[in-house]
């Protein structure tokens, strides 16, 4: 007598297909989380640094900015107290210039060219120019 052919249960071998899909899929899944945390991580660590960087550049130009306006302050006192009617004359032009442009702006009639606006700017210039020439000495 001839042996029976075995037939294997197409039910057992469709579950062990998807068995086999399933731990690949989790595997698969797996590998992705790992290598989605390894870039958050290296992408929190780089702006971390790029934060640390930001603040001490921040932090640098602060500094320099703080020496530079208080050594121009100090510059400025001095020479205040060297020059009293200067700076005095010097402060009375700025307040002058200063009073007549914020005048212009203020004007409602802004399309017509009046003589402040053609006045002022030469003023402010030349008062800009003064005091800089002073004060630089």
């Amino acid at each position: 007598m001839e042996p029976k052919p075995v037939v294997q249960d197409p039910t057992r071998k469709i579950n062990t297909t998807i068995s086999n899909i399933g731990a690949a899929t989790s595997q698969a899944a797996a590998v992705a989380e790992d290598k989605a945390t390894e870039v958050k991580e290296a992408i929190q660590n780089k702006g971390s640094e790029i934060l640390d960087a930001t603040k001490q550049t921040v932090s640098e130009a602060y500094d320099k900015t703080s020496r530079t306006v208080a050594e121009n302050y100090h510059r400025a006192m001095d020479f205040g107290r060297e020059n009293p009617g200067t700076a005095t004359l010097i402060a009375l032009g700025a307040g002058l210039g200063a009073g007549i442009g914020l005048g212009v702006l203020l004007a409602s009639n802004h399309s017509s060219r009046t003589r402040a606006s053609r006045v002022v700017p030469p003023v402010l210039n030349a008062l800009t120019t003064l005091a800089y020439d002073l004060f630089r000495r």
